[in-house]
């Protein structure tokens, strides 16, 4: 695929923003990534541990972050390898046809992809699974508050082309948008349930954010959105059914040919969404 054009609007982008290549139809960027410099100059919030499920008697552990905080972890560069390697699986079996993408192209090309992607926007976490003895990361998802832009790679053209999420979910114009990004489960330890478990525990500590933040603009007497909404984009031929049966509905979509970004098949990117019970 070819370089991405870093400039939108004819602006170029802070060194703090991010940039990529083999950007993903639907691929949403976070306004500004993590650095050191961001990290030594905001507060951190010290990582949250806790038990996650045993899985085949085997303990787990699971960690909330703050993308700061995962400034030069050693767990990012152990974690970008599953990522790829799930989202590779995922699309050699998802379509009986061929690849849905070519086996060439990595969802995060080089480790620092990871953070660039999942940004440091106001609010964005990370939750990382682990195994409890080895600390091997097996699973992963991230969340933060949808206001950035969706970037759309432009095949062969060298450029991208910029727009925002087409609308905002029907009826929900007033509501707080959080979205979900990066779910990836190690191929290994999949079909036992972690990809659930991890929608759950992101939509959870989205809910608590939004109670918090909520009660604290009541108390200053402050306007604050009352409802609360979910989105995420996917692969429809991928991962569509699952997010259905969490509870999402499909907003719209788009079609790509056979042969866009290499794929074998043509592919349809979905924009789903949730409506969050508080």
């Amino acid at each position: 695929m070819a370089s991405v054009d870093l400039h939108v609007n004819g602006a170029a982008m802070d060194a703090d923003e991010p940039s990529s290549q083999n950007i993903f139809p639907g691929t949403t960027l976070p306004e500004k990534a993590p650095s050191a410099k961001n990290r030594l100059s905001n507060p951190q919030i010290p990582p949250q541990i806790s038990a996650g499920p045993s899985i085949d008697g085997k303990k787990t552990t699971v960690t909330l972050y703050e993308p700061s905080s995962l400034v030069d972890d050693p767990i990012i560069p152990a974690m970008v390898p599953m990522i790829n390697a799930a989202f590779r699986d995922q699309h050699l079996h998802s379509s009986k046809a061929g690849r849905i993408m070519p086996a060439s192209i990595d969802r995060l090309p080089k480790h620092e992809d990871y953070l660039k992607q999942v940004g440091n926007d106001h609010g964005t976490f990370v939750f990382i699974l682990t195994t409890t003895e080895t600390g091997v990361p097996i699973a992963t998802v991230a969340a933060h508050r949808y206001i950035a832009p969706v970037y759309v790679a432009v095949q062969n053209s060298g450029r991208r082309t910029a727009f925002d999420r087409m609308r905002r979910p029907e009826g929900m114009e007033d509501a707080e948008l959080w979205e979900v990004k990066l779910l990836a489960v190690d191929v290994a330890w999949q079909k036992r349930g972690l990809a659930s478990y991890l929608m759950n525990n992101v939509e959870a500590e989205v809910r608590r954010r939004f109670v918090a933040s909520r009660a604290e603009a009541e108390k200053n007497d402050e306007a604050q959105s009352k409802r609360l909404c979910m989105v995420l984009t996917t692969v429809k031929e991928a991962n569509h059914d699952f997010y259905l049966r969490k509870g999402y509905k499909l907003d719209y979509e788009t079609r790509h040919e056979i042969g866009y970004l290499g794929s074998e098949t043509g592919f349809r990117v979905v924009h789903m969404s949730k409506v969050m019970v508080v």
